[in-house]
């Protein structure tokens, strides 16, 4: 399936996703209807991004929410009540079958606590993700689609970029980084390039494969591909995009 390009092509496919629900992702709509019970539901980042890469077959990521509940008190008794556990940033998770959920409430997303400049409103979402192409937000009860404006050319040229920089997770932004580089053969723009350059020298490769087998869903780093991008780090780069690893070297892989 072709990338999407504009907000109307993605629309359908988020619509397909929830409206035609086969019994493998029937978790994700008793979650999600649940919440918008309780909530504005924002959906966000990931699922998002899969979606207008690749359709709603590739799905394969967290399924990342972000709520504004209309009385917190009672979202948070429900959400303990429910199975979600708080994480180390302040937010929910839940398992359901195949499916992990990360709830954020609006006002407690880690970049709005960080910088506090940032109004705290479903349109500065997209101000606050660390890759650009998370940058993303689909708010169901509105059938709303809120991307920047160059949103859908980055993706269909496959440049990844740094959207927000402070990071409480650099080995987990690495992994995901590695992983869509070698997944999509992406190119880095020269904020991420340079965090490419720097992080995967504080990091093991034993870090690195760790967190891929214990955080991702489908794990897909090896030794190998991490050793070509070892080399290429530290290269000498133009102040332009970076394509880690050409068609012919990732055939070999």
């Amino acid at each position: 399936m072709a990338v999407a390009t504009n907000s109307d092509v993605l629309k359908k496919r988020v619509r397909r996703f929830f409206e035609n629900v086969p019994p493998e992702r029937r978790a994700v709509m008793k979650v999600v209807s649940a919440l918008s019970e309780l909530a504005d539901v924002y959906i966000f980042g990931g699922l998002l991004r899969d979606l207008a890469l690749e359709g709603v077959a590739s799905f394969e990521s967290d399924v990342d929410i972000v709520i504004r509940p209309f009385d917190v008190q009672i979202f948070q008794k429900w959400a303990m009540e429910s199975g979600f556990k708080l994480n180390k940033f302040g937010g929910f998770r839940l398992v359901r079958d195949r499916w992990l959920f990360d709830v954020w409430e609006l006002d407690r997303t880690w970049a709005f606590l960080q910088d506090t400049s940032i109004p705290r409103t479903k349109y500065t979402l997209i101000d606050t993700t660390f890759f650009n192409w998370d940058a993303i937000v689909y708010d169901i009860r509105a059938n709303q689609i809120i991307v920047g404006q160059s949103y859908f050319e980055n993706i269909s040229q496959l440049r990844l970029e740094i959207n927000f920089e402070p990071n409480p997770n650099p080995l987990g932004a690495l992994v995901r980084c590695l992983k869509t580089l070698k997944n999509y053969r992406a190119k880095t723009g020269p904020r991420l390039t340079e965090f490419v350059n720097t992080n995967i020298s504080i990091f093991s490769d034993i870090d690195i494969l760790e967190y891929d087998r214990n955080r991702s869903r489908v794990p897909s780093l090896e030794y190998n591909f991490i050793s070509k991008i070892r080399r290429q780090a530290g290269v000498t780069r133009s102040i332009g995009d970076f394509e880690w690893i050409s068609a012919e070297q990732m055939a070999l892989l």
